[in-house]
């Protein structure tokens, strides 16, 4: 069974596998992504992790400070905060330096993989969803796109 506690004043939701009492590691995501916090908290916790979930980079910063997780994987996005910015002070701390970092983006964007290799980040890009083509609709062209004209003669 999982247990779940959550934090409303600080926005941070926990959740954890309970093992005997104890938790063998724990990950921290941080993501603005629902539907993307979501699907890595369930992959995560039938791996056996301890999940805790927030959706602003400024509390993911306080709550990694604050009880250092095992591992943190984190979205392209966490709400104002640069990513960068977010990433070189997670890096820079004694106290979060040795956590192993993820970050996953939905493109391949050079400058932020420069980032993440400098320091010691591991940058993967997530597969996009496939888009599910309208039933019924088979090759209907779009209304946008340019039809050729005819000539009259």
């Amino acid at each position: 069974m999982a247990r779940k506690a959550s934090d409303h004043r600080a926005g941070i939701t926990r959740s954890a596998a309970a093992d005997g009492g104890h938790l063998a590691a724990r990950a921290l995501i941080i993501a603005e992504d629902g539907r993307f916090r979501h699907v890595v908290s369930h992959r995560l916790q039938k791996a056996g992790f301890g999940v805790e979930t927030t959706d602003d980079g400024i509390e993911a910063l306080s709550a990694a400070h604050r009880d250092p997780p095992d591992l943190i994987v984190v979205d392209h996005i966490v709400g104002w905060l640069d990513v960068g910015y977010m990433l070189t002070r997670l890096t820079g701390d004694l106290r979060t330096a040795g956590v192993p970092i993820l970050l996953l983006a939905p493109i391949v964007d050079r400058v932020l993989a420069r980032t993440c290799h400098g320091l010691g980040v591991t940058y993967m890009v997530k597969r996009a969803p496939r888009r599910r083509a309208r039933p019924g609709l088979g090759n209907v062209p779009r209304t946008n796109a340019k039809t050729p004209r005819t000539r009259r003669v």
